[in-house]
């Protein structure tokens, strides 16, 4: 196999297992619960079309399409906030260890390899699920406030929207530095 064949389908693996990884998530987290069978069969229909949106223009749209179709999907009454919640929250941790893990190899110059991206992905995948399982992120969208909870989430996901866009499409290591710059003066 030459090495931009095995670059390419470790791409698509990589894509596939996302994805995957994104929906199993949301499943442990969503208050309105399927059948097992409902279940594969979104998964199977939607696989396809959500590899072919992230392939042809990124991740960007695919996880737009993606946190729609799980809304309409699996939300309980018309205007489900708690739903949309939290599959922003989840979103919103998956684009920023995205953007942080881009950021971090461009700004200090570390080659891509197959090893260092599964690296990267299954320390995300980890980062992701722990923070949505084993923290109180989620609990506030079923209390009595939890409108205004969603509200911060809506403002939360929209700033990392942001943030992904311009790393993934600007891809100057220029402007990467001064996101992880800002991103590390906020934090201070």
């Amino acid at each position: 196999m030459k090495n931009t064949e095995m670059w390419e389908y470790f791409y698509l693996m990589n894509v596939i297992i996302g994805i995957t990884f994104g929906y199993c998530i949301f499943l442990k987290v969503a208050l309105k619960r399927r059948s097992l069978k409902e279940n594969m069969l979104y998964f199977c229909l939607t696989v396809p079309v959500l590899t072919l949106v992230y392939i042809s223009w990124g991740n960007v749209l695919e996880q737009f399409i993606e946190i729609t179709l799980l809304y309409l999907i699996y939300r309980k009454r018309p205007k489900d906030h708690q739903t949309l919640g939290r599959l922003l929250i989840i979103g919103s941790i998956s684009y920023m260890v995205e953007s942080l893990m881009v950021l971090i190899t461009f700004s200090f110059g570390i080659e891509h390899s197959i090893a260092q991206m599964l690296f990267f992905d299954i320390v995300a995948y980890m980062v992701i699920y722990l923070t949505s399982m084993k923290t109180p992120i989620i609990r506030p969208l079923d209390r009595e406030n939890g409108k205004v909870y969603f509200g911060l989430m809506v403002y939360i996901y929209m700033t990392f929207l942001g943030i992904n866009y311009m790393v993934y499409f600007i891809k100057s290591e220029m402007v990467a530095f001064l996101i992880l710059m800002l991103f590390l003066i906020k934090s201070i």
